[in-house]
């Protein structure tokens, strides 16, 4: 998620960055499947981290750089202690 945050707070073209962000998450998650059914981890934890983060990173997108500092913290906390 961090990437996506930067990418609202620095870029000059969001839809550019929503489109390069879309791809590099879908590469990262066919990434983290493989390495997930390499070492038989059947739960796929790295594979749905990266399931949250494409469904949450819409939402990140969308927000001004404002809102996103008081937003995105509790996203964090979110992700890392609920798991959604």
């Amino acid at each position: 998620m961090n990437p996506v945050a930067l990418h609202v707070l620095y870029s000059t073209d969001i839809r550019r960055s929503r489109r390069r962000l879309l791809l590099l998450l879908c590469r990262r998650l066919v990434i983290e499947l493989v390495k997930d059914l390499y070492y038989h981890d059947w739960r796929v934890p790295r594979a749905r981290g990266i399931v949250i983060a494409v469904r949450a990173s819409g939402d990140v997108l969308a927000r001004s750089k404002e809102d996103l500092a008081a937003y995105y913290p509790e996203l964090q906390r979110r992700i890392l202690f609920d798991g959604t």
